[in-house]
């Protein structure tokens, strides 16, 4: 239940503006601000590292990444990691990876897509209102909702690389 706004917010350009009463802008919002939901951000992941001999070992795995609200049934994010030693010591060890890798919708955004669509509340907005009644002016004003898309949760591809080089004697 989130009551934000529900007595109105007025917006002045200036200082000057404020003080003669004149505003630019009225938001308010109307409407039931009560809102029932659930929210689940679940990831599995699975890895392995595979041995191919003395200082060279691959590291394949996949994620699967799910969030509700968000209807991307393909965000699957393959990874694989090499770690190769070149030296018989091993002091010196190269490291390489890729993958991709998704982001998370905030909640905040279909949250307010649930609260303002049209049925729950409304967000309306005056321009050049009255002050300090806004409905003064008599005309009914356009109210906002909010719709969200075809989402599907962002996706990054993500390199990296380094190297471990040892300069102290094993102890």
């Amino acid at each position: 239940n989130l009551n934000q706004n529900y007595l109105g917010t007025y917006f002045f350009s200036s200082k000057a503006e404020y003080e003669a009463g004149t505003p630019i802008l009225y938001t308010r919002s109307i409407g039931d601000p009560s809102l029932k939901f659930f929210h689940a951000r679940i990831g599995a992941y699975i890895q392995d590292d595979i041995r191919v001999r003395k200082g060279l070992t691959l590291s394949p795995g996949v994620r699967y990444s799910y969030q509700t609200e968000v209807p991307d049934w393909y965000a699957f994010e393959p990874r694989l990691g090499v770690t190769w030693a070149p030296t018989k010591s091993g002091n010196t060890t190269l490291r390489a990876s890729g993958g991709i890798f998704h982001g998370w919708l905030d909640p905040g955004i279909w949250w307010q897509t649930d609260r303002f669509d049209g049925n729950h509340q409304r967000e309306v907005v005056i321009t050049n209102p009255s002050y300090p009644n806004p409905g003064a002016g008599g005309i009914q004003p356009l109210s906002n909702t909010y719709r969200l898309g075809d989402y599907k949760l962002n996706q990054n591809q993500r390199y990296s690389g380094g190297i471990d080089q040892r300069f102290s004697p094993r102890f």
